[in-house]
């Protein structure tokens, strides 16, 4: 992530970077793809609002829009609302084409336990080794341990950061100091 915008996940320099935990550099990158996902979902809503388009979709999409910030990582992620939309943005960076609501299918489904072994089955076709395809489990997720899926969001994050590339000569140093 040298040569990344990191900037983007750091509002205030009250504590450096090298400060933080694991955790909160990861509820940054969530929000920040949440911040990604909104914004997506809410140009795919009025997209939707011109075609034929089913309500399941659209809920799905406002679903996003309305989802709140990460702010405690063990308790926010167990309905798995944020990780569907850290799956779609992801999605949709690797395959190359736009955001889609069809990303965020894993929502159907109302029980959490059952959202989050969905949710791990789409995850790890993004997982970037086999070893980090080894550490999602549904129970962590929908129980709230985050362990192992601290771990794979980690693995997720260094393989496709979704942060724009800084232009050559662009430090990250200031940031990474402060």
């Amino acid at each position: 992530i040298a040569n990344r915008d990191v900037s983007l996940l750091y509002t205030t320099k009250s504590i450096g970077v090298g400060e933080r935990s694991v955790d909160d550099h990861l509820v940054r990158w969530i929000n920040y793809c949440l911040a990604l996902a909104r914004t997506a979902a809410a140009k795919q809503q009025n997209l939707l609002s011109l075609t034929t388009s089913t309500a399941v979709a659209r809920g799905h999409l406002e679903t996003i829009k309305q989802a709140p910030d990460v702010k405690n990582f063990t308790e926010d992620l167990a309905d798995s609302v944020a990780l569907c939309a850290v799956l779609a943005v992801l999605r949709a960076q690797k395959d190359g084409r736009d955001f889609s609501a069809a990303d965020l299918s894993c929502l159907q489904e109302r029980d959490t336990e059952i959202r989050a072994e969905r949710l791990c089955v789409e995850f790890r076709f993004l997982a970037p080794t086999a070893q980090a395809r080894c550490l999602l489990y549904p129970i962590d997720i929908a129980g709230g341990r985050t362990e192992r899926l601290s771990v794979f969001l980690t693995s997720l994050f260094l393989h496709e950061p979704l942060l724009p590339v800084l232009e050559e000569g662009t430090p990250n140093e200031e940031m990474l100091a402060n």
